[in-house]
């Protein structure tokens, strides 16, 4: 008896993201349905995410959260993906299999994008428009992280960091913005670049304002209204050439 091999999982892109389906006609939506069938990717949480296809140009978070981090040091500058959340392919190091710099948090599902989305998008451009534009999102996230690690004190940070995340990853309920995310105070450190006991006495001053609260599952519940943020025009660039 001939054992068979497991088939690999697929996936169309249209029926997993909304976002890239509306930007198909109508008329082209079964067409676009096969021409999108994508290999999936699965993941158990806790393992490094890896891909070997010399095709893949991206990998598109189908189901599940995604641990980054950049790391300098003994400091790092971490990133959370979740569902529409694009991880890069990087090019091998050593000639060898891609790195990546991804841990699935969760059970994790990616779509890998390759020539069956470039191809896809010459017909349809505004699919890889949507792809850029989630690139720079995600850039953009970034920036406002670094710009949260700016305030002086810690527990602004925090509060800032907090309702950034709520934004993206929050569900309104109990009163609140409920984070679905089981952010431990040295996780949150990493993130604002503090050491776990600093961490802890910002949370408690927080909770005491009413401004945070914990459930017994660890999670967190946002009160009250995120801070305020200047929206107004960008200050004048330093004069980086100015004489000494």
């Amino acid at each position: 008896m001939t054992a068979t091999a497991p088939q690999t999982p697929v996936v169309s892109l249209v029926d997993v993201d909304e976002d890239f389906a509306r930007l198909v006609p109508e008329q082209d939506l079964d067409l676009a349905r096969r021409a999108l069938t994508l290999r999936e990717l699965r993941f158990d949480a806790g393992t490094p995410i890896t891909c070997a296809d010399p095709e893949a140009i991206a990998l598109l978070v189908v189901a599940g959260a995604v641990w980054r981090e950049l790391r300098v040091g003994a400091g790092g500058a971490p990133q959370l993906l979740g569902p529409g959340s694009v991880v890069c392919e990087r090019p091998p190091t050593d000639g060898g299999k891609p790195v990546h710099d991804g841990i699935a948090l969760t059970r994790l599902r990616l779509a890998v994008l390759d020539r069956r989305f470039l191809l896809a998008s010459t017909r349809w451009p505004a699919l890889a428009s949507e792809l850029m534009r989630r690139l720079a999102d995600q850039e953009r996230d970034l920036a406002m992280q670094a710009a949260i690690c700016q305030l002086p004190r810690v527990d602004e940070r925090l509060l800032a960091l907090m309702w950034h995340l709520g934004q993206k990853w929050g569900r309104v309920g109990g009163g609140g913005l409920r984070l679905p995310l089981r952010l431990t105070h040295a996780t949150l450190g990493r993130f604002v670049g503090a050491r776990r006991p600093t961490v802890s006495l910002a949370l408690a001053q927080l909770r005491e304002r009413g401004l945070i609260e914990r459930d017994d599952e660890g999670l967190w519940t946002l009160l009250g209204e995120p801070p305020a943020t200047d929206d107004g025009a960008p200050p004048p660039p330093p004069d980086l050439f100015a004489r000494r």
